[in-house]
């Protein structure tokens, strides 16, 4: 399912929009479109501010955002990458896995 279908469908967005845990879609370009309320809640970032900025934004690891540039490109079958910074709206950083 694509970010599109599951925005569209109201059970899926549901259960997006009322994860426990951090979400987030970014596009083809690396631009996020969509957080969830728990994505807010732990980074601190709205989503009228969030939201059209590039994922770099929020990430603060060189090598992921090259993994993730060669992904949009590629594709890849690596369904989980290891701890990389997220930067907080804070200021504050935190390493996560995706």
């Amino acid at each position: 399912m694509n970010k599109k279908e599951i925005l569209n469908n109201e059970t899926y967005f549901f259960l997006v929009q009322e994860s426990s845990l951090p979400i987030i879609f970014i596009d083809r370009s690396t631009l996020i479109e969509f957080i969830n309320a728990a994505f807010t809640r732990k980074f601190g970032f709205e989503a009228n501010f969030i939201v059209g900025q590039p994922i770099s934004t929020i990430i603060d690891d060189d090598t992921i955002l090259y993994y993730i540039d060669k992904i949009k490109f590629f594709g890849s079958k690596k369904s989980v990458l290891q701890s990389f910074l997220f930067k907080k709206g804070n200021g504050s950083k935190t390493l996560y896995d995706i």
